[in-house]
């Protein structure tokens, strides 16, 4: 059996903002490309944070949107997405979760789906199922 987990990062521990973090610090637009080196980086330092130390060697060497889904009920981009664990690499399935519909990619709020720096549980993953989902929607404010 498969477990979804969530946790809770120590992000505020961290005493340098990651390159992607950077692009926004610095009032950079963020365009579809930006947004997925960004998001890339962000993830790395979500999985650094993470308080089981087993998944702290966890990061992400990229993303390759596939499906966008952006009308219905559960607007959704869907793709590949390579999660490392130290220097060992695989092909993992994710789903980027969009908080409403919307009617063409050139009209998503790139920046508006990237967590802030200060802000934890906007992704879960399954290990076994090498499955990760990012709703940037349910994020909440890192207390740590």
């Amino acid at each position: 059996m498969s477990l979804v987990l969530k946790f809770k990062s120590f992000a505020a521990a961290r005493l340098r903002p990651t390159l992607g973090e950077m692009y926004l610090v610095r009032g950079r637009v963020v365009d579809e490309k930006t947004f997925w080196i960004c998001l890339e980086y962000r993830l790395c330092g979500e999985f650094a944070g993470l308080s089981d130390r087993r998944y702290r060697s966890f990061w992400c060497d990229g993303f390759e949107p596939i499906n966008f889904l952006l009308d219905g009920a559960s607007p959704r981009i869907i793709g590949r997405c390579w999660i490392c664990k130290g220097n060992r690499q695989s092909k993992w399935k994710f789903s980027l979760l969009l908080p409403e519909p919307c009617d063409s990619r050139d009209n998503i709020n790139w920046k508006s789906l990237l967590p802030a720096v200060n802000m934890t549980r906007w992704m879960s993953f399954d290990e076994d199922r090498q499955y990760i989902e990012i709703e940037p929607a349910v994020a909440i404010p890192d207390l740590a």
